[in-house]
């Protein structure tokens, strides 16, 4: 566990060490405790671990670009060999996760066959295939209890309807950080929502005791009860609009740009329709793939006035437009084959404001904007992964302040959102799902029109994961940020997502809200492992 103060907090790790300096060839070592045991009685061992984090390689998390394998030492020990010379920083906010925890899931007796199939592999088709299979099985709250699949002190399955979903306690539950008869209640209801709307209300109607991620507007905040108590998530990470370069004519780099002079002229507009207190959702610009303007004023200083703000309004979006062959009659754009400019933005139930929003900004620019709002598991499961939009919303920047996690998570693993090769001058050609090979023509800093010369961004993102000073971050980190403003495949971060939680007093007394303990991901979550809060 990790708090927003950067301390880490031992569970199933006890212990860790980091060789120094960290190079190719060099061991991490980290020690479990013995004392852990999942929900059906059996030990908790480094097996369980070894898999888990042998499926995180198979699944590219970003903390593997460092290593090169793993092996269980003996029951409770576990090594991971470094394949490359890294920030440490970078390692183990990867390896930890940078806010919150990185939760032990992985029971190898559960789910073991499956790694094995998928590692046993020889065709892409055969694995495909294996991680299909993996994805299909399903699990029911009664089944988990049956399979052992839990570590906590609550998980028994008690009840549930539409309305609450009942945790028992094990009566019998001991960890290194409590015993279940120190946990002053014996069960956990939670609460399905669907919405922020439907989270509000419950808070309303005071059927929440504690919950994390609420978003609201300021007269929002101000109705709800006064024991409710709150502080906002640390975080830097925010919204981007993915243009998709695919699709004609958003391959046209000069086409983004006047797209984004339309959004920049509307960005207050956009934060207003908003439904969030101004402080949960602070102002970003301009366009860099790094969230806050605190790090943006650490890391590019003076040099981002030399960024491209797309700060023209709608008057530079038409001359923009016009010279790419573009037409404007009675007020509407028509492309250079003289059909109707037209887009469709999509996004999920949770993006229907900013999707809404953006469309009728566009229409009122003179494009045929089509707003469609879809249900959470169309647009997860459908949409984005058949890359089916012409605009649709991401997350970018980085929940911790560490630019490299948000330009390698958006610029390589997540390629695929705008196919930006298609958009740019580049040196390779662009394939469905690409990662590597993300190879651009770029001109110098500020030259927006300069002379092109290769970047290759694979590399340099590499380049900055190796290194350990800020002086040596910083040249890189503007280079990457510059690549990102350029090529404008995404608009944004345009906004900081600050949400907030919540606990409440009324019933309960919770630790002061300066200590680590409430400083985590989740103030529903490591509390209660702890035997917090006190009834009153």
């Amino acid at each position: 566990m990790r708090d927003y103060g950067g301390n880490y907090h031992p569970q199933v790790l006890t212990n860790w060490t980091f060789p120094d300096p960290i190079k190719s060839g060099e061991k991490i070592t980290l020690e479990m405790s013995d004392e852990y045991t999942w929900t059906d009685g059996t030990d908790l061992t480094s097996e369980d671990l070894v898999a888990q984090l042998e499926m995180e390689r198979i699944d590219n998390w970003a903390y593997w670009d460092f290593l090169s394998g793993v092996q269980a030492v003996d029951d409770y020990t576990v090594e991971l060999t470094i394949d490359k010379r890294v920030d440490p920083k970078i390692l183990k906010n990867g390896l930890f996760q940078f806010q919150g925890y990185h939760a032990v899931n992985f029971k190898k007796d559960v789910f073991g066959e499956y790694l094995t199939d998928i590692k046993e592999s020889t065709t892409d088709e055969e694995e495909n295939k294996a991680r299909q299979k993996l994805s299909n099985y399903q699990i029911a709250v009664h089944e988990a209890n049956d399979l052992g699949l839990g570590l906590g002190p609550f998980g028994k399955y008690s009840a549930a309807s539409t309305s609450k979903i009942v945790l028992e306690k094990y009566e019998d539950y001991s960890s290194p950080l409590i015993d279940a008869i120190d946990i002053p209640y014996d069960y956990v209801d939670g609460l399905p929502v669907d919405s922020p709307q439907q989270k509000i209300r419950a808070m309303k109607n005071e059927r929440l005791d504690a919950t994390t991620n609420a978003a609201m507007t300021k007269d929002q905040l101000q109705s709800l009860p006064d024991h409710y108590n709150s502080f906002p998530e640390s975080g830097h990470d925010g919204g981007v609009f993915v243009f998709n370069c695919r699709n004609s004519p958003l391959d046209n780099q000069k086409v983004r740009w006047a797209l984004s002079n339309v959004f920049s002229a509307n960005h207050d507009l956009l934060l207003q329709n908003l439904a969030y207190a101004p402080e949960m959702k602070p102002k970003v610009e301009p366009n860099v793939g790094i969230g806050g303007p605190e790090l943006i004023d650490k890391w590019l200083g003076d040099v981002k006035d030399q960024f491209m703000w797309h700060d023209g309004g709608t008057e530079r979006a038409a001359e923009l437009l016009s010279e790419e062959g573009f037409t404007r009659k009675n007020g509407q754009w028509y492309k250079p084959n003289g059909d109707r400019w037209e887009l469709t933005i999509k996004g999920a139930t949770f993006h229907k404001n900013r999707t809404q929003t953006l469309a009728t900004i566009l229409k009122q620019f003179g494009i045929a904007a089509q707003p469609v709002v879809e249900e959470n598991s169309v647009w997860f499961g459908k949409t984005i992964p058949e890359n089916n939009y012409d605009i649709t919303h991401w997350w970018g920047a980085q929940a911790t302040p560490i630019p490299y996690f948000g330009l390698q998570q958006m610029l390589v693993a997540n390629a695929p959102k705008s196919a930006y090769l298609n958009g740019v001058p580049s040196e390779a050609e662009w394939e469905e799902e690409k990662t590597e090979g993300l190879v651009i023509k770029l001109p110098p800093i500020g030259e927006q029109n300069g002379r092109l010369e290769s970047f290759d961004i694979n590399a340099k993102i590499e380049t900055l994961g190796t290194a350990q000073s800020e002086e040596e971050k910083r040249p890189l980190i503007q280079q990457l940020t510059w690549a990102w403003n350029w090529m404008d495949a995404y608009w944004g971060p345009w906004l900081m997502y600050r949400p907030s939680m919540f606990w409440s007093e009324k019933n309960w007394k919770w630790p002061s809200e300066d200590s680590d303990m409430m400083k985590t991901k989740s103030v529903s979550f490591w509390p209660t492992r702890n035997g917090e809060p006190q009834p009153r």
